[in-house]
């Protein structure tokens, strides 16, 4: 049953209890003022509820509740196998790795934090952070509504960190049912000649029009034929303290556009097709409402041993640094 119904039907009996409560001391003479208080009580807590007040009063709990004692929790639904294609893109790293390693790093920088495996159908809301370990695909519980989707948007809307590990997030959806993933984004049909003069079609789809990419206003590049050698990534002042002052040796097959609410980690331009220069980034933070996602678009499998470690190290510490920054 949908929130909204419960809430329509806690007002409707609000309403009948509040009627009861007014006809008690009219219709008799002798009645249980605890009684009253007691039907007081009950009318007061189905008010609430009606107007949508106890959820305002849970989330300012759990914001509080994150300060005191954070929380990182891990997707874990589809477990993992080297092998299994379906289950991840551009990222060999399990969640029992990223579990291992920010418990590791939390304890080198004497930072509390819980870290758990848990389930796209769990609660996200008592979780400072909630990590994708998949890459570009996602555990998703209903592909007709997008219902992990908007979970996941509610969650970070009040205040969560969502943190995507590699790749475009959201642009592979995983069907239990069917056991392997699944485009998100519909297909766009372009024209295009073939041999013998014929017309043809050709299937597309658009990173634009991949919903966590609608959902967010971004606008991300394929530049697999752009950079053919690795890059010095350097970052920005604002975080060297975390990431260092530069990374080279990175190889980049995806960045996106600079736009008002995307906070880059490193910054680079690139020339369009037009000959403009873009300012983009591959790893960022994307604010939405009173929170972030923080996305690294890096392909970790593409890169040398020694890089994959320090790409795993600065999206671990960057996404400590998120949770404790306002910490008090």
């Amino acid at each position: 049953m949908q929130w909204g119904i419960l809430r329509s039907l806690a007002l409707l009996l609000a309403g009948a209890i509040a009627s009861l409560t007014v006809s008690i001391p009219v219709q008799k003479e002798e009645f249980s003022w605890w009684l009253i208080a007691g039907l007081c009580i009950i009318f007061l807590i189905l008010g609430l509820v009606g107007m949508g007040t106890d959820r305002l009063i849970i989330q300012r709990y759990h914001l509080w509740a994150r300060k005191r004692a954070p929380k990182i929790g891990i997707l874990n639904d589809m477990g993992w196998s080297p092998e299994d294609e379906q289950i991840k893109a551009w990222t060999d790293i399990s969640p029992q790795v990223w579990l291992q390693e920010i418990e590791k790093r939390a304890r080198e920088k004497k930072i509390k934090v819980q870290v758990k495996l848990i389930k796209k159908t769990n609660n996200f809301a008592p979780y400072s952070a909630v990590i994708n370990p998949y890459g570009g695909v996602y555990p998703e519980d209903n592909l007709a509504s997008f219902a992990t989707l908007e979970k996941t948007f509610d969650y970070v809307k009040e205040g969560g960190l969502f943190v995507n590990t590699a790749d475009l997030p959201g642009y592979w959806a995983y069907n239990p049912l069917l056991k392997k993933r699944t485009e998100t984004a519909p297909p766009v049909w372009d024209v295009v000649p073939t041999l013998g003069g014929r017309i043809g079609l050709r299937e597309l789809r658009p990173f634009t029009i991949v919903p966590w990419m609608q959902r967010l206003g971004l606008k991300v590049l394929n530049v697999e034929n752009v950079f053919k050698e690795e890059l010095n990534l350097k970052f920005n002042v604002k975080y060297e303290q975390i990431t260092g002052y530069e990374m080279p040796g990175v190889r980049l097959h995806r960045v996106a556009l600079l736009e008002e609410n995307v906070e880059a980690v490193h910054e680079m331009s690139v020339s369009d097709e037009f000959g403009q220069i873009k300012n983009v980034t591959s790893m960022f933070l994307a604010t939405y409402g009173g929170g972030a996602f923080l996305i690294s678009l890096v392909f970790i499998t593409a890169q040398l041993e020694a890089i994959k470690e320090k790409l795993k190290g600065i999206l671990i510490d960057l996404t400590l640094h998120e949770i404790t920054r306002k910490v008090v």
